[in-house]
């Protein structure tokens, strides 16, 4: 039995207050901030809130310096 599941891309653009960053720079960590390494997870597991947004477009991923490349000549062009 397989069935399908959709598979989403990650692009992270955060944007704060900076009455939120003063908070923010405070915070302590969190055992699964920690372990996973996301400083977003810390946000919400104080108990904020973070919006995320879909869209249909592909990115622009840089991930090797082959990537690099490719987005160096795309910018150029």
């Amino acid at each position: 039995n397989t069935r399908e599941v959709p598979v989403f891309h990650h692009l992270g653009l955060y944007a704060f207050e900076r009455n939120f960053l003063a908070q923010y720079s405070k915070m302590k960590s969190t055992p699964l901030e920690e372990c996973e390494g996301l400083e977003q997870l810390l946000v919400l597991e104080h108990g904020y809130s973070i919006r995320v947004s879909l869209t249909q477009r592909s990115i622009l991923e840089i991930n090797t310096p082959e990537d690099l490349v490719q987005a160096q000549a795309l910018i150029s062009n």
